[in-house]
């Protein structure tokens, strides 16, 4: 009878899962595994392997900590094999779609919303086409799906001072594999203050424990970085490649490839701390930015271009159109559209907005850096739950309402 009451009660979010697996294979055999030794995933692997044999991280500190540690992991308990990799991150993305489910039925008060959130996500192809790479990708969209859905769960229950613990923890680990959701701070505390405002003691306490958990999660590799570059470092020493790349895209119009040529080099072989060579491109980057301003309105309309671009040349292995996209895309839009047409009236606002600023905190560091479509990816969770608020709404306001 319990069993019965388990799958009568969960009976879409378990339909979802399996749809979710079963699509996940089909890519996989229809378009392959992605050949890991081509591009970034080539470091991801060789450091793992390094951590298994007793060697450590990449003594130049080239990629941040996490995704490394998480093929170590796999690696040590599976075997070094792609496929084990391949089942953990399917594994994680069947997770995020209940996280997911939760997120928009809390926030938006609308179970609907929740189930919509979740499909959307199952037919997501970069949710699908990610689980067959070594990218990081699974890794920080997972982490920082927890951290959001613990600070939702303890933002309902506030008496439930594990999932702050959890949020902090895991907002942490988020950093370790993307350091610049950092910046998620500069604009959720100020936020979060301005709505506790009345709860001020409270709310110091909470926000302080919050900070010191984050703090903690980072400590050991900004220590570990310090002694080896003699600079704090959250996260790599490839700061001055990604903002040198995004001054000078391949062709002069590429992005999602790092730049090759004689400065890159020089920096990579002049310098013994790969910290002076990280330094050396970012002034030079200032330098050209500086001789030709003129050039900077051209690369931010390209790098909106490639952000927002429908067509997907790096978690595909080939250019691949994204229906799935094009399809939820014009609901984000026109949810954006009708949250902020409604802002006096939203139940949840705090929460809408952190949604609402992951997304658009992502596309603004893309802005800095390069944009494309897998680094899109990595916060497209939270504009499909607004897109499934859209597609709600819409459905209530010109379906139902017309009936009515």
């Amino acid at each position: 009878m319990k069993l019965t009451a388990f799958f009568s009660k969960y009976a879409p979010m378990l339909f979802l899962s399996a749809l979710y697996v079963v699509l996940t294979i089909i890519y996989y055999f229809w378009r392959g595994q992605y050949n890991a030794m081509a591009d970034d995933q080539a470091d991801f692997h060789r450091i793992a392997l390094n951590v298994l044999s007793g060697k450590g991280f990449d003594e130049k500190g080239f990629r941040c900590f996490l995704q490394p540690a998480y093929l170590a992991t796999i690696y040590a308990l599976f075997g070094v094999s792609s496929k084990a990799v391949f089942a953990v991150n399917t594994l994680l993305g069947i997770v995020s779609l209940w996280l997911v489910n939760e997120l928009g039925h809390r926030i938006f008060v609308s179970r609907q919303v929740g189930y919509l959130s979740a499909f959307l996500l199952c037919c997501n192809l970069p949710s699908i086409a990610a689980n067959t790479t070594l990218f990081s990708e699974v890794t920080f969209v997972f982490t920082l799906l927890v951290a959001v859905w613990a600070i939702m769960r303890h933002y309902f229950s506030p008496q439930n001072w594990q999932y702050l613990v959890l949020s902090a923890f895991s907002l942490g680990l988020a950093t370790l594999c993307r350091e610049w959701i950092q910046y998620i701070l500069v604009f959720a505390i100020p936020l979060t203050a301005w709505q506790y405002k009345s709860q001020w003691h409270s709310y110091t306490v909470r926000m302080v424990l919050f900070l010191l958990i984050w703090s903690a999660t980072l400590l050991p590799w900004i220590w570990r970085n310090y002694q080896l570059y003699d600079r704090f470092l959250v996260g790599t020493t490839r700061t001055g490649l990604l903002l040198y790349s995004a001054a000078n895209p391949i062709n002069g119009n590429i992005y999602g490839i790092n730049v090759t040529d004689s400065l890159t080099q020089y920096a990579d072989t002049h310098f013994s701390n790969p910290v002076e060579g990280s330094d050396f491109l970012v002034q030079k980057t200032k330098e050209q930015l500086l001789a030709n301003p003129k050039r900077i309105p051209y690369l931010l309309a390209l790098k909106t271009l490639y952000f927002f671009l429908f067509i997907d040349y790096e978690l595909t292995q080939q250019r691949t159109i994204n229906l799935s996209y094009l399809l939820w895309f014009p609901f984000f839009l026109y949810g954006l559209w009708q949250l902020f047409r409604q802002r006096n009236h939203i139940q949840h606002w705090l929460l809408v907005a952190l949604l609402i600023g992951i997304f658009f905190l992502n596309y603004a560091i893309c802005l800095i850096t390069y944009g494309s479509p897998r680094f899109r990816y990595s916060t497209e969770i939270y504009a499909i739950m607004v897109a499934a608020f859209g597609v709600y709404y819409a459905y209530r306001r010109y379906f139902i309402g017309a009936r009515e």
